[in-house]
C-alpha cells in the first residue's frame, strides 16, 4: 500500500456522515490509557484507511527510525545531531528543569 491508495481509502471528509454510517464510531476510534483519552473519531480516518496504516508505517521504515532515535543516531540532519527527544525522559534533565524554573 502507498500514500495514494491510503488517501483513496479516506472516503469522506464529512465526519457527520462517518458517524451516521457507524454509530459506534467513538468506541471504535478512541483509546484510553489511564487518564489519557485518545479520540480520533472526529477525523476523516476510515476503517479501511486505519487498517492500511501499519503497512505504510512498515514501508516508511518508522520502526528503524525509532530504534535509531533511541540509539542516539544523528537524525536531525539540519543540525547534524541526535534528536534528543528521549533525553527529556532522563531524570537529570527533569531535575535541571526544576531548578531552572525555581530560579526563574
Amino acid at each position: 500500500m502507498d500514500w495514494i491508495k491510503l488517501q483513496a481509502l479516506a472516503e469522506s471528509r464529512d465526519i457527520n456522515a462517518l458517524f451516521r454510517a457507524m454509530p459506534e464510531r467513538f468506541a471504535a476510534f478512541s483509546a484510553v490509557q489511564g487518564d489519557l483519552l485518545l479520540d480520533y473519531a472526529k477525523t476523516s480516518l476510515t476503517v479501511a484507511a486505519r487498517e492500511g496504516l501499519p503497512e505504510i508505517i512498515r514501508a516508511a521504515g518508522v520502526e528503524g527510525k525509532r530504534d535509531a532515535m533511541f540509539a542516539g543516531a544523528k537524525l536531525n540532519t539540519a543540525e547534524g545531531r541526535a534528536v534528543l527527544h528521549t533525553a527529556l525522559r532522563v531524570p537529570a534533565v527533569h531535575e535541571t528543569l526544576r531548578r531552572l524554573f525555581a530560579f526563574a
